[in-house]
């Protein structure tokens, strides 16, 4: 349980720290906002792009997934809290925040999920077959 804490930990912080520098130097977002983006953005990619997508294939295919998941919802949540103009630093920390999803998975591969290599595709269950 601390090594999955301590993973949500490390990808809060270094989703905030992102989208801050990107959406709030750039985007001029403030930081209420930003944190807002940050959680949201945080828990849904954690749920569906680590624990469902890394669980079952690979970190090329989660971190593609995790690239539009955070384009969609950092644009989405973005253009609400602006005036317009926000889809180019949209896609900016969308590319940000997927640089940090690849080593941030292979990290949960190696720490969390019990050393699983990046490079499999993990088997899925299969029907046993009996034969008589």
């Amino acid at each position: 349980m601390a090594k999955l804490l301590t993973a949500i930990g490390i990808k809060f912080v270094a989703t905030l720290v992102l989208l801050y520098v990107i959406l709030g130097a750039i985007g001029g977002l403030s930081f209420g906002s930003v944190l807002l983006i940050a959680v949201v953005l945080g828990l849904v990619s954690y749920m569906v792009g680590d624990m469902l997508i890394l669980a079952k294939t690979n970190n090329i295919t989660a971190t593609i997934a995790d690239l539009g998941l955070a384009f969609v919802l950092i644009w989405l949540m973005a253009t609400s809290f602006s005036d317009g103009g926000i889809i180019g630093t949209a896609i900016i920390a969308a590319i940000a925040v997927t640089v940090f999803e690849f080593f941030f998975h292979e990290y949960l591969l190696r720490k969390v999920y019990d050393g699983r290599s990046s490079d499999r595709v993990a088997p899925h269950k299969t029907e046993k077959s009996y034969t008589n």
